[in-house]
């Protein structure tokens, strides 16, 4: 016997979305991560009252007004992320790719005879987050997801899940496994009570988990330079959110007579484009120390999820193999709060410099909103966040980062040292595995008058916790699995001043 159910539930046909938005969404999407050009990157991103950076000029716009001559840069990077998942049997994974961390241009107007001593422009491209992770978690147990399906199921009864379903009063999760056969009624009559055919058996489990795309920001700004004294910059910055997952959940039952297995797929694509501003000042107190502040407004995304899961069941008892598919497109508006930070930078003797950056991003004020789009559905316009809402304010706290950077030179050549720290993105309550990230980075970098080159290497590490499947209802508490992360980011830059 075989059985493939496959159903296309799309947002214009008014079912609205499969796959409610989540707090774990905001987190991957919108923590913030050291990303930038080499020399950035290499002094742990500590560039606020410094400027004269192409990277930083997406972080602070009043370092645009330091730049003395025109500029144009380049940067390749290279990050591979190492998951390492801690509870079980070990699993790696690891994932790389090669990308365009920055590139940009600066454009220098002088202004002689005027306090206003230059008037700078530019347009660069920044990656801002790197979604490039992976994870596999491969353990035993007596429990199942398929009890988990059973216990959505229970109280529906066998008559709704044999017509076409309007998902506002079913689970669709349950609803893949029974028509995929994993989960059956306990008698042919219409009942609302359900079991599984693995019931008492041991499942070997394996969760494959896969992260892909970035976040990216183009900027159009422009920068002050008042008496080399006080720089102000302003822009506007352009957002693109571009992010995939895959997960897997496999279980094999092949320790007892009753021989089986199935797969729970989910998939989720996120594509949204959206806008911000950022204002920043440089003061320089004297000639050996500057201070500086920034603040960026929260950008505003227009966002399209594309949603797919299905279920696929073999029983070997039955030389049965069943499939069940579903998928969602829905529309929504998506506010990432903005952040705000302040610099400080020591001059060592015009040969070097001991930088230090802090930024306040309040994740936990990340907001869900219906969209106000023409083409939107009613189930679109209508859609209610409040309770989403509530619980990205009550799991989620601000983010406070903080980083340091060196960089000494011996003539044409220098040396760039680096640390960044950022806090937990949960509260206290929910953070669970989840550690603290630590960033270490280290360069090196040749200038001339007309060129220089750049390389650099950061080295992250942080943890996460993930939970394959709640069974509360069942009063059994089930396993936490830490995933440890390492992030290696090796990255060039070229430039050319004219």
């Amino acid at each position: 016997m075989k059985k493939i159910i496959a159903l296309s539930v799309l947002s214009v046909l008014g079912l609205g979305s499969l796959k409610a938005q989540t707090v774990d969404d905001v987190y991957n999407i919108s923590t913030p991560q050291l990303q930038g050009d080499a020399r950035y990157l290499a002094t742990g991103g500590a560039f606020g009252a410094l400027g004269g950076n192409m990277y930083s000029i997406g972080t602070n716009p009043a370092g645009l007004g330091v730049f003395i001559n025109n500029e144009f840069s380049i940067s390749l990077g290279f990050p591979l992320a190492i998951g390492n998942s801690v509870g079980g049997s070990p699993g790696n994974a690891s994932s790389a790719q090669l990308t365009i961390p920055n590139i940009g241009i600066v454009g220098q107007i002088s202004v002689p005879k005027s306090q206003l001593k230059g008037f700078n422009i530019a347009i660069t491209h920044n990656r801002v987050v790197d979604y490039y992770k992976s994870y596999t978690i491969n353990d035993k147990s007596e429990h199942s997801l398929a009890d988990f399906f059973v216990d959505q199921a229970n109280g529906i009864y066998t008559s709704d899940f044999n017509v076409e379903p309007n998902f506002a009063p079913l689970p669709f999760t349950s609803y893949l496994a029974y028509n995929a056969f994993l989960i059956n009624p306990i008698t042919n009559n219409d009942t609302n009570l359900y079991f599984h055919p693995y019931e008492g058996e041991i499942a070997n489990q394996q969760i494959r988990y896969k992260q892909r795309g970035a976040q990216s920001e183009t900027n159009i700004a422009g920068g002050l330079n008042f008496m080399d004294k006080f720089y102000l910059g302003f822009g506007i910055g352009i957002a693109r959110i571009n992010y995939n997952y895959t997960k897997t959940h496999s279980e094999v039952f092949d320790e007892n007579q009753y021989l089986g297995s199935f797969d729970y797929q989910t998939e989720l694509n996120i594509d949204g484009f959206g806008f911000n501003a950022k204002l920043g000042g440089i003061m320089r107190i004297n000639e050996s120390l500057r201070v500086g502040v920034f603040y960026h407004t929260p950008s505003v995304f227009n966002v399209e999820d594309t949603y797919f899961a299905s279920v696929r069941h073999d029983e070997e008892a039955l030389n049965s193999e069943d499939n069940a598919s579903i998928e969602s497109v829905f529309s929504y508006r998506y506010v990432q709060s903005g952040k705000v930070g302040f610099s400080g930078a020591f001059i060592l003797n015009k040969r070097g410099f001991l930088s230090f950056d802090y930024t306040y991003s309040p994740l936990n004020n990340n907001r869900y909103k219906n969209t106000s789009s023409v083409f939107a559905t009613d189930a679109e316009k209508n859609a209610d966040f409040s309770g989403l809402n509530n619980n990205v304010f009550d799991v989620l706290q601000p983010i406070h980062t903080a980083a340091l950077g060196f960089e000494y030179k011996f003539g044409a050549l220098a040396l760039r040292l680096g640390y960044r720290y950022q806090t937990v993105a949960f509260s206290s309550n929910f953070a669970l595995n989840y550690t603290p990230s630590n960033t270490f980075s280290g360069g090196l970098g040749y200038r001339n008058n007309n060129f220089f080159i750049d390389g650099a290497l950061a080295i992250n590490t942080s943890s996460e916790n993930n939970i394959l499947y709640d069974l509360s209802d069942r009063g059994i508490r089930t396993p936490d699995y830490r995933v440890n992360y390492t992030r290696l980011n090796l990255t060039g830059t070229i430039g050319f001043n004219f």
